[in-house]
């Protein structure tokens, strides 16, 4: 069963209590009702622009990890990428030409 947090339900039981007071306070207002429509339509845009701020940062989040996890899938699955860490780290000879096993291709997608 999904738990619904207070601070998932907080902003909706907000925006509806605004909203309510702001139809209210047209409606019952005979002198101030387009400063109570505009005050209304400022504060939506106002909360439409912090929804759209908060839903773009969550997006770039989810991108880094996005990144992060095609970075390591390409990067150290690789048979040869592996292969060519254990020969650095145990300081053995590289290149074909230089006595080593792997080629220039080879070392240039690892490197790249």
């Amino acid at each position: 069963m999904k738990r619904i947090t207070i601070s998932k339900i907080l902003p909706l039981t907000v925006a509806i209590i605004a909203v309510g007071t702001i139809l209210i306070c047209a409606v019952q207002s005979k002198c101030y009702k387009n400063e109570i429509i505009n005050f209304g339509l400022f504060m939506a845009t106002t909360a439409l622009a912090l929804t759209a701020y908060i839903q773009l940062k969550a997006l770039r989040e989810q991108a880094n990890a996005d990144f992060l996890l095609k970075f390591n899938r390409e990067f150290f699955v690789n048979e040869i990428n592996q292969q060519i860490i254990i020969a650095i780290e145990e300081k053995k000879e590289l290149l074909i030409i230089n006595k080593g096993k792997f080629t220039d291709y080879q070392l240039d997608d690892y490197l790249v």
